[in-house]
């Protein structure tokens, strides 16, 4: 009898032994298990994140299609005013044309020619500066020939009291000048007035000069700068012909 109840109270211990040992094991299990809090604020720092990144390349991305708008917008603008300088170019030689074809045809009697060479008073009288031979037209000067030795010519605003409003057909022609500098209030550079300037480097032309005739700057050389303003129809006309231009 004494050896079954010992059993038994061995039996019980060992249950009871066992029952705490497993209470222990899961309460340490319940420790270890983290939250799911921390996971739903990693996720959701990740996310916004990605929005932000997002946001941020569509700023950017944004403000490149608004530059490219605007390069096609001016663009298009250079584009027509190289047109319009082009086309006035061809006019102003259409007309010349055909105002020197009527001469022609109405000038046929030689007679005519001859009495317009002896008569000295049609023709604007000749004068000369130190550097230029100029004639008075139009209230103001053209300069028909560079005479000077110089490589760098800056042109002046006056002469004898009148503005230089053009620089004549062929005016410096096969010169060897390296730079000039036109003042403001030039209107006209004439046919073929720098025509074979092989020496030339840079010439500044101002924004009062609209009309260039052609040939104006035939067998410079090929890397010759032409300063001017910026927008001007000295821009348009360098850009049209392909020369190098600065425009400031």
């Amino acid at each position: 009898m004494k050896t079954n109840s010992n059993l038994k109270k061995i039996l019980v211990c060992i249950i009871l032994a066992g029952t705490l040992l497993s209470a222990a094991a899961c309460s340490k299990q319940d420790e270890e298990v983290p939250t799911s809090a921390p996971e739903a604020n990693i996720q959701s720092d990740a996310y916004e994140e990605k929005i932000a990144y997002c946001l941020e390349q569509i700023a950017t991305l944004e403000a490149r299609l608004a530059e490219k708008n605007q390069e096609i917008y001016v663009s298009e603008s250079q584009y027509q005013f190289e047109i319009s300088a082009l086309e006035a170019t061809i006019s102003s030689l259409k007309a010349q044309i055909s105002a020197m074809s009527g001469s022609l045809g109405s000038g046929g009697d030689t007679s005519v020619d001859n009495s317009q060479s002896n008569n000295q008073d049609t023709q604007p009288e000749q004068s000369k500066t130190a550097q230029f031979t100029y004639i008075k037209e139009n209230n103001g000067v053209t300069i028909t020939k560079y005479t000077g030795n110089g490589a760098e010519v800056t042109i002046p605003e006056m002469i004898d009291g009148l503005p230089v409003l053009c620089i004549g057909e062929g005016a410096f022609a096969s010169t060897g000048v390296k730079s000039i500098i036109i003042p403001e209030g030039v209107q006209k550079i004439d046919w073929f007035a720098f025509q074979a300037c092989t020496q030339l480097t840079e010439i500044s032309i101002p924004a009062s000069v609209t009309k260039i005739e052609y040939g104006a700057f035939e067998y410079a050389k090929p890397a010759f700068i032409i300063k001017c303003s910026k927008g001007s129809f000295v821009e348009a006309y360098a850009k049209s012909w392909g020369y190098i231009c600065v425009a400031e």
